[in-house]
């Protein structure tokens, strides 16, 4: 039997998400549960998974019975994880969305963009910088 530790579910996180390209991704968001799931194309999303866990509030979803990385799941997105990472709402763009609607969606980016403008405009800083001297 493998046995399986902390660092074990951390580096099988890592090396799914360099090998499954982002195109294919599945995304669901259910904001009674505040969870978003994440699968690495449709036939994943429809396999039978458990959530072996990386980090607090971050799960690895792996087949059942083959142990193969089908996905990952995030705990506590809004209450949690986007407060401290707003740039994590941009999976809810790609989201089947249960119990919020795409305009609340737009409202907490809003929210948080006017909140904490540097942090959440860095990740376009290179593009602007890109687009200057294109």
């Amino acid at each position: 039997m493998v046995r399986t530790t902390l660092s074990t579910p951390r580096r099988q996180f890592k090396k799914a998400l360099r090998e499954h390209p982002a195109k294919d991704i599945v995304v669901s968001y259910d904001r009674d549960s505040d969870e978003l799931l994440v699968y690495f194309g449709r036939e994943s999303a429809e396999r039978p998974g458990v959530g072996r866990r990386v980090n607090a509030g971050l799960y690895l979803r792996v087949d059942r019975e083959t142990g193969k990385p089908l996905g990952f799941q995030i705990e506590n997105l809004l209450s949690v994880v986007v407060p401290k990472y707003p740039d994590m709402l941009v999976y809810l763009d790609f989201a089947d969305l249960r119990g919020i609607t795409v305009e609340e969606v737009g409202e907490l980016r809003r929210r948080y963009a006017r909140e904490r403008p540097q942090e959440f405009l860095s990740p376009y800083r290179g593009l602007l910088r890109t687009l200057a001297y294109a």
